[in-house]
């Protein structure tokens, strides 16, 4: 794991679990499981576009914050991420 990825374990450790960061990062998997399983089911463009629609009614910042988290988990934590999303169906 990169020891730039600020959400590796040391970090899940640390952090209150009622905090803000973990509330976004957990959204952020969520998230990620959700687009990982339309991804199967529905193909690429599908996914794409269903975290463009949940990003839609938020403000860009916010939106474009979500979206680098959504990345960086499915970039780092992505296979066990999918794992997960497609075992739990």
């Amino acid at each position: 794991m990169d020891v730039h990825y600020p959400y590796n374990p040391e970090w899940k450790a640390s952090v209150s679990k009622d905090s803000p960061e973990w509330k976004r990062y957990c959204e952020a998997v969520e998230y990620a499981k959700r687009f990982y399983r339309t991804k199967e089911y529905r193909g690429i463009h599908a996914a794409l576009a269903e975290i463009d629609r949940v990003c839609a009614d938020r403000r860009k910042e916010e939106a474009d914050d979500l979206k680098t988290i959504i990345h960086l988990v499915g970039t780092y934590e992505g296979a066990e991420i999918q794992r997960a999303a497609l075992t739990a169906q």
